[in-house]
């Protein structure tokens, strides 16, 4: 780069829209992180409190971080690779940690409420689906399954029985004498 001052301010103007840019990458990765910790299902509070559910967001957490801090330092080398010819310079870090960081406190607070909203919004709408609508409709096709598999074998064992008793009575007509003879013979 050369020491035009209007190549300079491009420069840092570029760089701090790249740290905006970063910003809204970190603005999704923030709203999956909060889709995970759904206010609810796994809460901070609750988080520190049950082992597993602390560590499976733990985890969605730490890799959500590491892909945001490798996509974010591939774009900013690619980004001094083509606007700087490769030379590292100090103005495009603190530019983009300034454009990061003008993000983060005005749109990324404003982003957050919405989609903090949007995210319980839809997980009380889907919450409400589930025990207004499915649950009834599950619970009455139980009942009909637990009714007619009590039917089932009901008819079943009556069946069964009724068999036994023919055995009983023929064994009865021929002698149990008889059957019991026959069945040491057999074993």
């Amino acid at each position: 780069m050369g020491y035009r001052y209007d190549q300079i301010y491009s420069f840092i103007a570029y760089s701090v829209i790249l740290g905006f840019s970063f910003g809204v990458l970190y603005d999704i990765f923030r709203i999956i992180r909060m889709s995970v910790c759904v206010p609810g299902i796994i809460s901070a509070k609750e988080k520190n409190k049950s082992n597993k559910n602390g560590f499976i967001v733990n985890v969605i957490v730490f890799v959500c971080d590491i892909l945001f801090f490798i996509l974010a330092a591939c774009i900013s080398a690619i980004f001094v690779f083509h606007a700087n010819n490769g030379n590292i310079r100090i103005i495009a870090m603190i530019g983009s940690l300034a454009g990061f960081a003008v993000y983060y406190n005005t749109v990324g607070r404003l982003v957050t409420l919405i989609s903090h909203f949007i995210i319980k919004s839809i997980y009380y709408l889907i919450r409400f689906i589930i025990k207004r609508i499915l649950l009834p409709f599950v619970s009455l096709i139980f009942g009909v399954l637990r009714h007619f598999i009590s039917k089932t074998s009901f008819l079943c064992d009556s069946l069964y029985t009724k068999r036994c008793i023919r055995k009983r009575i023929s064994w009865a007509k021929r002698g149990f004498k008889q059957k019991m003879k026959r069945k040491d013979v057999e074993l």
